[in-house]
């Protein structure tokens, strides 16, 4: 498959609309837009795109794998990556849900969440190997 970048802009997290920027990737042919954003700035360009007519594959990275994302019915079909298994469904992540349940139960959950809490148990689990490790520590 032969892939070539057509488009880029940036743009501010802040911006309300991004209509300037979803016209230029139409007009560009963009067929794939990769957007490196939060999720509620995600939600502007989809329908910043639909409003255009003008439906792109979205991708995004692992930020955007979270709850937050339920939030907005424009968003079905992005595609997303992930660096951890499912958060919401592995029983490999089954701590790190119980973790938020109990101590953050209204906080978002996702990849970013679950990312730094297996980085977390990781370090636990082998911190003793570390050179100078202070074992009151970990």
């Amino acid at each position: 498959m032969h892939q070539e970048l057509v488009y880029r802009a940036q743009a501010s997290l802040a911006q309300p609309d991004f209509t300037a920027e979803v016209i230029g990737a139409k007009q560009a042919g963009v067929e794939v837009l990769l957007v490196l954003m939060d999720t509620a700035s995600v939600a502007r360009i989809v329908q910043a795109a639909q409003r255009q007519n003008y439906f792109p594959i979205i991708d995004g990275t692992y930020n955007l794998n979270q709850d937050l994302m339920l939030r907005y019915n424009n968003l079905d079909g992005v595609l997303i990556t992930s660096r951890t298994p499912p958060w919401d469904s592995s029983p490999k992540l089954a701590v790190y849900r119980d973790a938020m349940a109990r101590y953050q139960p209204n906080a978002p959950k996702g990849d970013l969440g679950a990312g730094v809490f297996v980085v977390g148990a990781l370090l636990e689990k082998y911190a003793h190997l570390l050179p100078g490790h202070d074992s009151n520590i970990c």
